[in-house]
């Protein structure tokens, strides 16, 4: 899966050393699941320029931040923390992302 890893996120680097430069591509993981040793669910599709992989990680960031505020602002407007139901809420590439 991904070959490099840090925390819960890691990427894998496409494209063979016997194809073309051009066909080379980074994807972008995060682990699946807490029994994940490794990231293994893509969340990006090929990325093959700098400026693709800045502004996947700037969106995903932006977005990640909007989570966080809003997940903050559900969790203090709950009338108990125990909660009677979840929700849950995708939004963004990351929530369109189809790998």
């Amino acid at each position: 899966m991904a070959e490099v890893t840090k925390g819960r996120f890691g990427f894998h680097r496409g494209g063979s050393e016997h194809e073309p430069p051009t066909a080379a591509y980074i994807q972008i993981y995060v682990k699946s699941s807490t029994l994940s040793r490794a990231p293994d669910l893509a969340i990006s599709a090929h990325l093959t320029t700098e400026a693709e992989i800045d502004e996947f990680v700037d969106d995903a960031l932006a977005e990640l931040e909007q989570v966080r505020i809003d997940a903050k602002k559900e969790l203090t407007a709950s009338p108990s923390r125990r909660g009677s139901g979840a929700t849950t809420a995708l939004v963004g590439p990351l929530a369109s992302t189809s790998i």
